[in-house]
């Protein structure tokens, strides 16, 4: 059977594999179709999709073009809308001014049409003949007792007079009850005033009380405030979610907590850039200016600051208004910020006068830093070389000098200076200690109290080549940069004056701003005052000429201090560049000077013993 099966198998097996194969050729040909066709199907669809991947890109396309010209159409709307609010804005502004100054012209006319008028009805009746021929009446003296009798002469006079003098004595008349009008007016304004001291008097000054109350946060608390009565501070910590338990005055504590322009810090340039422009924020976000102080008021750490911040509080919830609540605190915010404040309250546009004088003030900050960073680096090393050099005069000098001594050789020249000047500090350190304190002190209360001292001291350093074009540049971009912002926002041109007068502490500049004011009352031009002066350069004269040519005197005075901002910032980065080598420099000279002094004699003394 195994026989068997081994025999058919051997037959039936290349069979089957004939058989196969004849399957596979008669099959392949269709499989092969059947791939090719599922590849062209695969690559149509593909195309398909890419065609419309594509389209869809157009579409895509199509729709970013037609919405950027739908942005783009809105900004030129804005724009135009913007333009038109501004010109509106102008326009109502010129119409004010102009009303205002018709009003202005009328009433000075009708001031001058009635004085003129009553100047020549008092002429005509001093000169009017009330005897027919023999008296004149005189014209009344300044002396009370003269005026009264020669009122009352008039009034006899009026008695006397016939009923055929009907216009003398209509004019006397008249002139008697102008007299009896104007006394009644001085009668008036005399109870006015006694009744406004009287109200003055009765509210009195501000006084420091200290509380005890409980915080809105449950902790119990002990601070000091100022205000018009006990009334007042009960009232103002009870609406400000306290719970009050005790306030308290007297003499000793107005004496020593009482408010001072000493005790009250002042906000520098950084802080004041941080507050206006939160406080910029707030505003815009529709939060109430008051509510916007007490936020601060809150948050303040400083216990003198959050002071001063409630102060802001109370007055602006006692009625007074921003810029005289700032006023109020003394010198702890700048003039040029409050009568921004002001005139912004006046126009409306506080937020935006606000983000202003952030901006104004962190350009002045960055300013500074800029000088401070500057500064260091020569600073520090000039420290150091002081101590390096007093520190060899008087611990290491003597010691070479008795080693010298002992071996009785002759000392160079360089060494006997060297010498003489280490005997002087050893013996008489406390004299160059005390001499130096008190020169700096006279050169501080002369440079703070003597005007002249301080502007020959300023002139000399503004002389100097490098540092000289550091100041004018600093002077320059500041009194830029406030003048355009006030102009901008249409303060006065005297009073952006006066208010520049009050910024800088240079005092060239300040006769320069007073000349100025000079020449304005005489009527002559802003620019005058500052033509061919040395401590004003001739772009930003000439800037200044074109601005008030062409009425763009404010975005004129931008340009110029953006310009002078980039040159102050170069020569600043200049200098620190040239001054670190000339400073080593300048080091080892010194120290290399005391080295050889010291060294010279030693070779001297070697030669000797060879």
């Amino acid at each position: 059977m195994a026989k068997k099966k081994s025999v058919i198998g051997t037959i039936f097996k290349p069979i089957t594999s004939v058989f196969h194969y004849f399957v596979v050729g008669v099959t392949a040909p269709f499989t092969i179709f059947k791939k090719k066709s599922k590849k062209d199907k695969l690559s149509q669809q593909k195309k398909e999709l890419e065609d419309e991947i594509n389209d869809l890109q157009n579409k895509i396309g199509d729709k970013k073009k037609y919405i950027n010209n739908i942005e783009n159409e809105i900004k030129d709307y804005n724009k135009q809308q913007l333009l038109e609010k501004e010109r509106e804005y102008q326009l109502k502004l010129q119409a004010e001014r102009e009303k205002k100054e018709k009003e202005e012209q009328e009433r000075l006319k009708k001031y001058q049409e009635t004085r003129n008028k009553t100047v020549d009805y008092i002429n005509e009746m001093n000169k009017v003949d009330l005897t027919h021929k023999e008296e004149k009446i005189k014209k009344p003296k300044e002396n009370k007792k003269n005026t009264k009798n020669s009122i009352k002469e008039i009034e006899e006079e009026f008695n006397e007079l016939s009923g055929d003098d009907v216009l003398k004595k209509q004019g006397i008349a008249s002139f008697i009850n102008n007299n009896k009008n104007i006394k009644e007016d001085k009668k008036e304004k005399k109870l006015e005033l006694a009744s406004a001291k009287k109200k003055k008097s009765e509210l009195g000054n501000k006084n420091t009380y200290i509380y005890e109350a409980k915080s809105p946060e449950g902790k119990n608390i002990k601070g000091k405030f100022e205000a018009y009565s006990k009334e007042d501070v009960i009232a103002f910590l009870t609406n400000e979610g306290y719970e009050v338990y005790n306030v308290k005055t007297s003499k000793m504590i107005n004496f020593l907590y009482g408010s001072s322009s000493l005790n009250k810090p002042k906000y520098n340039k950084k802080q004041l850039t941080f507050l206006l422009t939160q406080l910029s924020t707030y505003i815009k976000a529709g939060i109430p200016l008051i509510d916007a102080m007490r936020i601060f008021a809150r948050q303040e750490k400083n216990v003198g600051k959050k002071k001063i911040l409630q102060s802001i509080v109370y007055e602006l919830v006692m009625g007074e208004a921003f810029s005289d609540a700032l006023a109020k605190q003394g010198d702890s915010f700048p003039p040029l910020l409050i009568n921004m404040i002001k005139t912004a309250e006046m126009t409306g546009e506080l937020a935006e006068t606000l983000d202003d004088m952030g901006d104004y003030y962190g350009s002045l900050e960055k300013t500074r830093k800029q000088i401070v960073s500057a500064m260091t680096y020569p600073s520090i090393v000039f420290v150091m070389c002081i101590g390096i050099v007093t520190f060899i005069m008087i611990w290491v000098v003597p010691q070479f000098i008795d080693m010298y001594a002992d071996l009785g050789s002759e000392l160079p020249l360089i060494t006997k200076i060297v010498v003489a000047i280490s005997d002087f500090l050893t013996n008489y350190w406390y004299i160059v200690f005390g001499g130096l304190v008190i020169l700096i002190l006279l050169f501080y209360y002369s440079f703070k109290k003597i005007k002249p001292f301080r502007k020959l001291i300023q002139t000399i350093i503004m002389k100097i080549p490098v540092v000289g074009n550091i100041i004018i540049y600093s002077e320059i971009t500041t009194f830029a940069k406030t003048f355009a912002s006030l102009i901008n926002h249409n303060v006065f041109i005297t009073d952006s004056m006066e208010i520049l007068s009050k910024i800088t502490n240079n005092e060239i500049y300040k006769d320069l701003i007073y000349k100025t004011i000079e020449n304005l009352s005489k009527g002559d031009t802003i620019s005058s005052a500052f033509k061919n002066h040395w401590a004003f350069t001739d772009i930003a004269y000439e800037m200044i000429v074109t601005g008030e040519r062409t009425g763009e005197l404010g975005n004129m005075m931008e340009r110029v201090a953006v310009f002078y901002a980039e040159q102050h910032e170069n020569i600043v980065s200049q200098l620190k560049s040239f001054i670190e080598p000339v400073m080593i420099a300048f080091l080892a000279f010194i120290v290399g000077g005391l080295l050889l002094a010291v060294i010279v004699p030693m070779f001297n003394i070697y030669n000797e013993i060879g």
